[in-house]
């Protein structure tokens, strides 16, 4: 293998055989990689692979495997001249992750969980998911000719589970959170031998390599040059932690020199990562979220993030900041975006876009700072969000009427 496979907890390493893709047997501690750096400097991208592929010699994945894919990858990184001026801000890109082949970044993912549920010879697999992962999920175990089952709060938004049904996943509603539907699944994880494909690092620790080739295509893109800030949604906290690690290994590599703040957003509804950050918590004292989750963000709307440990160490670690948006921020920032940019994201791919108004208004970010945000999924993925923040248009009920409507709009 061209990884190392280790425990975080206790440090043994172990092979792709003994881990299968969960926990440490030893201690039940996090799976993590590392890669033999000073070997892959000078070949870090196979110009031969498209998408994440090129990335391979930096991705736990066999080289010689038969990749599950449909080109995700090198999304757009936009530069977003009209939104900067509006914010007072001297750049700023949006990372563009809707233009995935799903509509989501969670596409990344679920390419190499696919990919090594194939390697392990699986069958069946399972997803807990509050419907981006689900949907991604279902697509790639499509193509991979395998049994998909996906567990969804039953509180998804139907055209959310419609996504996953189409794709002919074998969708089960459950009463209760995010977290009560994955827990299902390790549960019977013995008795249906499914090969868990839920985007949290300590339950498949592969798919998270995937989400950091988002931050290697941010530092190509850029041509080498770091924006000061990367804003991110945090649901689980996967995303935060892994495009962290992605700008760590850039720089390891000699790719770049600096390093930028990672910033998390989540909704005022449901902010656990941000109430542990406001508290000054250590990483490990993230608490659950009391009471039920309220927000119009529901792909983030997470009582506890999985991820969030390492999330908040990567915000720590960066010197970044944690910020809580509320709906009516989150409905702006989708309005400004498709105004002023044309990218039309969910709300949780807005919640960043939201969160920069704030931290500008009260001076963590400077004027004089690059901002990335990342845009995580396509607004057409939650069009009940939108029909219900637009008003509806006129109907010409004469054609007389036409020049009072047009000059109505101009104002």
């Amino acid at each position: 293998m061209h990884y190392q496979i280790y425990c975080e907890k206790c440090g043994i390493e172990l092979t792709d055989k003994i881990s299968a893709g969960k926990k440490c047997p030893e201690c039940n501690g996090s799976l993590r990689f590392r890669y033999d750096y000073n070997k892959i400097k000078g070949q870090v991208i196979r110009k031969d692979l498209p998408g994440i592929w090129k990335y391979i010699n930096l991705l736990p994945v066999s080289k010689d495997s038969n990749f599950i894919t449909y080109s995700e990858g090198e999304t757009p990184l936009l530069r977003s001249n009209n939104l900067a001026k509006k914010l007072g801000l001297r750049e700023l890109f949006i990372k563009d992750e809707t233009q995935n082949p799903t509509g989501s970044f969670k596409d990344r993912a679920a390419a190499v969980s696919l990919t090594k549920a194939v390697e392990f010879k699986k069958d069946l697999v399972a997803i807990g998911s509050g419907g981006n992962a689900a949907a991604a999920a279902a697509a790639y175990a499509a193509r991979a000719n395998l049994d998909c089952f996906v567990f969804l709060p039953a509180t998804t938004p139907m055209e959310r589970v419609a996504q996953s049904l189409i794709y002919g996943a074998k969708v089960i509603r459950v009463k209760g959170s995010i977290n009560d539907a994955i827990k299902l699944i390790s549960k019977y994880q013995d008795e249906f031998d499914w090969y868990e494909l839920t985007t949290a690092k300590p339950l498949n620790p592969y798919q998270g390599e995937a989400v950091k080739t988002i931050a290697f295509e941010i530092c190509e893109q850029m041509k080498g040059v770091v924006p000061d800030w990367v804003i991110t949604p945090v649901g689980g906290g996967g995303i935060l932690s892994q495009c962290w690690k992605g700008f760590n290994e850039y720089k390891q590599l000699g790719l770049i020199d600096s390093l930028p703040k990672m910033a998390g957003v989540q909704p005022a509804g449901c902010a656990p990562l941000i109430k542990a950050f406001d508290d000054k918590c250590k990483p490990d004292e993230i608490k659950v979220w009391e009471g039920k989750p309220e927000s119009i963000a529901v792909t983030i709307a997470d009582v506890f993030p999985i991820d969030g440990e390492a999330a908040l160490s990567a915000i720590y670690e960066s010197g970044g900041v944690a910020e809580k948006t509320t709906d009516e921020e989150i409905i702006e920032a989708m309005k400004l975006m498709a105004q002023n940019e044309g990218v039309f994201a969910e709300p949780a791919g807005a919640a960043p876009l939201a969160a920069v108004k704030k931290l500008r208004d009260k001076g963590i970010i400077g004027s004089d700072e690059t901002v990335v945000v990342v845009a995580t999924g396509h607004g057409l993925k939650d069009l009940n969000a939108v029909v219900s923040n637009v008003k509806r248009p006129p109907i010409l009920e004469s054609e007389e009427e036409l020049p009072v409507i047009v000059k109505r709009y101009l104002g």
